[in-house]
């Protein structure tokens, strides 16, 4: 049975005779279960840390009512009770000074025993992947023992009672991704569903700075554009080379560059990256970084603590990544950025009755404090989209869009819940709402305007069905993956890809719609083979008249699924 070590840092010893002795000091105690009855035969180790090594200490088991009495010299100890084997019990370590006789009463912990199997995709069991148990409830990885699988794939580990995310981590070099598993709560032995690891391909390259030094311990996350999540990718930082090369689930992906706190250095994203092979990607180069601080408070000043700030590169009109974006005590906060012109978009704490702000046209050219910003109630937009049916559209995304601009105002927590309800906050002004269903509902969006909005104000949709889906003929597609056009905002032309999983043609339409919901432009209907496609939308509707600045819709329809995303131009 595996055994989990629980790690007590112990601050406090007790004097039996004159501390700061020189000569050899008695540590004795009790070890208890949580009932408070001995445990027979716990062995204890004594790891010096001057020494570097364990020292002998003969007699060092407890007796038939947890009694235990060690005689060890005086120095900085590392003391782990080894619970028996084949009991239910945890083992116990502690850190300790020992300059006096002391005195250590210790409770072992009851483990539960965890069980299952970890295969590949083709059900064959897989050697030696590593297990780690995050406790949910303070990030702590816990010390589990010989907590690897075994020639048939199992491993059975024990482990204190917790809600844990389970870390699969698959051999050095071999082409698996990594797993995890949420949120999984343990109160007694349990088995687990077996773990399939998918195969995984290698990304490999360098990080370095302006300089051309390499960059260690650079940290890469891998966001799943398929479902907004970031992976869990072990063995993805840098070395002390800069070269990183972890194995990763073929997908579509925005990576994620994190220097190290205090290099100085800004993060450095690559978007839409296709990861289908084993890759190699030329050298990341991390830019200097500059210091945004400041102070986020309410109307009343007090500070909000939890605020939510990001950064929109301008240029791009992607978010630019960061760490530390979240407000602290005091409602401050401190941020890297890289030189860019950028939108700082400021939310509130979750759950908050307060509209986001947004602070325009920054210019970041060195370390900026950016005062105290504050949020206001705004007013509530609310409602619910339905379909023709009046059956409610969970999922759906709703936008906020200024009538003058086109800029799209932040609204975090935007999409329907499963009633198809939803409730933003905004501050007065004129807007237009659009709704935008789920990819592959078979809906098309809608919009309301709004103008003005001087009060609390419901809008409720009632979306269409799409004629257009299910047309034609032929093969359908397996998958498909609609990719960010470039650029956003743009003048007048962008580019837009996507993706399309079949063998040989299927009907597809891409299609543009202007804010309000009407179709302003077809780039494409017809059939196509599957792979990689690009379309060029050059600012004019189907009659070649240049449209104005504002936001578009544009929609890729195969089959019966779709996915939708949005795009600005800007004359």
């Amino acid at each position: 049975m595996r055994r989990s070590v629980i790690v007590v840092l112990v601050g406090v010893v007790i004097c039996f005779g004159a501390c700061g002795s020189a000569f050899a000091h008695i540590v004795s105690g009790q070890v208890v279960d949580e009932s408070g009855f001995g445990v027979f035969n716990v062995d204890l180790d004594f790891f010096d840390r001057n020494l570097g090594q364990i020292i002998f200490t003969p007699g060092d088991n407890t007796d038939a009512n947890g009694f235990y009495s060690v005689d060890v010299p005086a120095s900085e100890y590392d003391i782990t009770y080894n619970a028996p084997t084949g009991s239910p019990f945890l083992d116990v370590e502690i850190r300790v000074d020992i300059f006096s006789d002391t005195l250590f009463d210790i409770t072992l912990p009851v483990g539960h025993g965890i069980t299952g199997w970890v295969t590949d995709q083709g059900n064959a069991p897989l050697f030696n992947v590593d297990l780690n148990f995050v406790d949910i409830a303070t990030g702590d990885i816990i010390n589990t023992n010989d907590d690897n699988t075994d020639l048939f794939g199992a491993f059975n580990i024990l482990v204190p009672a917790a809600t844990y995310d389970i870390r699969f981590t698959p051999p050095l070099g071999q082409p698996y991704a990594g797993a995890e598993l949420k949120n999984i709560v343990i109160t007694g032995p349990m088995s687990l569903d077996t773990t399939q690891l998918a195969p995984g391909f290698f990304l490999s390259g360098t990080v370095r700075d302006l300089s051309s030094t390499p960059v260690p311990n650079v940290d890469l996350d891998f966001e799943d554009q398929a479902t907004g999540l970031t992976l869990y990718t072990p063995r993805d930082n840098s070395d002390s080379n800069g070269d990183f090369g972890p194995s990763v689930a073929a997908g579509i992906y925005d990576i994620v560059f994190n220097p190290p706190i205090g290099s100085g250095l800004a993060h450095v994203a690559l978007n839409d990256f296709i990861l289908s092979a084993d890759s190699l990607v030329s050298s990341i180069v991390l830019p200097p970084g500059f210091v945004l601080s400041g102070t986020v408070v309410d109307q009343t000043l007090t500070p909000l603590v939890g605020a939510d700030l990001d950064m929109i590169d301008i240029s791009v009109g992607f978010k630019i990544p960061t760490d530390k974006d979240k407000t602290v005590v005091g409602g401050a906060f401190q941020m890297i950025a890289p030189a860019e012109t950028m939108d700082i978009y400021v939310n509130p704490p979750v759950g908050m009755p307060l509209a986001s702000t947004v602070l325009h046209d920054q210019i970041v050219a060195g370390p900026m404090n950016l005062g105290t910003i504050t949020l206001l109630p705004g007013f509530r937009i609310f409602g619910h989209v339905w379909d023709t049916g009046v059956n409610p559209i969970p999922g759906s995304d709703i936008d906020i869009v200024e009538q003058v601009g086109g800029f799209v105002y932040p609204t975090p927590g935007d999409d329907t819940d499963g009633g198809g309800a939803y409730e933003l906050r905004v501050p007065g002004g004129a807007y237009l709402v659009i709704a935008n269903p789920p990819a592959g509902s078979g809906l098309l969006p809608d919009t309301v305007m709004v103008s003005p909005l001087a009060g609390d104000t419901q809008v409720d949709f009632f979306l269409s069905a799409d004629p257009s889906v299910g047309v034609g003929s032929g093969a359908v597609p397996s998958r498909l993956s609609l990719l960010s056009n470039q650029p956003n905002p743009f003048n007048p032309t962008t580019r837009i890809r996507f993706i399309l999983s079949h063998d040989g043609y299927a009907p597809v339409s891409v299609r543009l719609y202007g804010a309000n919901g009407q179709q302003i432009r077809t780039l494409h209907a017809g059939p196509l083979e599957g792979g990689t496609h690009e379309l060029t939308w050059d600012g004019r509707d189907d009659s070649g008249r240049p449209v104005p600045s504002g936001v578009y819709l544009y929609r890729l329809d195969a089959g019966k699924q779709s996915e939708s995303r949005k795009m600005v131009l800007v004359r």
